[in-house]
């Protein structure tokens, strides 16, 4: 397994770069934009790296983020006859599988945070911030626009200090 590691270029309140280093050599750069609910990532490599390696590398930064957190993809369930059926359920209940999903909300604030973490570990100066939205609901153009001018305030501030998780 390859050992990878990553160095911050530079930050911008919408988008972050970064080097890809393998063994304290340069093998890529990843480039990731935030856009309202979406986050685009764009990784370039090297010749050098190969089809398995770029699939080693994805798979790397996205398993450490999950795993620190305890989030995992299920395992196939087999319902396809009632017997099949019962012997998924004898090992886990309804109960439980209602707990799983239960966790999940928090699970995923928790690899926000690790996101975040690891990102403050190549800038130690920058300050990770929560910012709270008011929930509610939006009848009209005019709602959207004072919500968004209420929060585009707060948000732009937080994240010219940082990291920010929005709550």
């Amino acid at each position: 397994m390859a050992d990878f590691n990553f160095t911050r270029e530079a930050r911008t309140p919408y988008s972050e770069c970064y080097t890809i280093l393998e063994d304290d050599s340069t093998v890529g750069r990843i480039d990731i934009h935030y856009a309202d609910n979406v986050v685009h990532a764009t990784m370039t490599v090297g010749e050098s790296l190969t089809t398995d390696g770029i699939q080693e590398l994805i798979d790397r930064v996205s398993e450490e983020i999950l795993d620190a957190v305890g989030i995992a993809i299920p395992p196939a369930l087999a319902v396809g006859s009632e017997d099949q059926l019962l012997a998924t359920l004898d090992v886990r209940s309804l109960d439980g599988w209602q707990a799983e999903i239960d966790a999940t909300d928090s699970r995923v604030a928790k690899a926000l945070q690790e996101a975040v973490a690891r990102l403050k570990k190549d800038d130690p100066e920058a300050e990770m911030t929560t910012v709270p939205v008011r929930r509610g609901t939006l009848s009209t153009e005019a709602d959207v626009e004072a919500w968004l001018d209420e929060h585009g305030k707060k948000l732009k501030k937080a994240v010219a200090k940082g990291p920010v998780i929005v709550k």
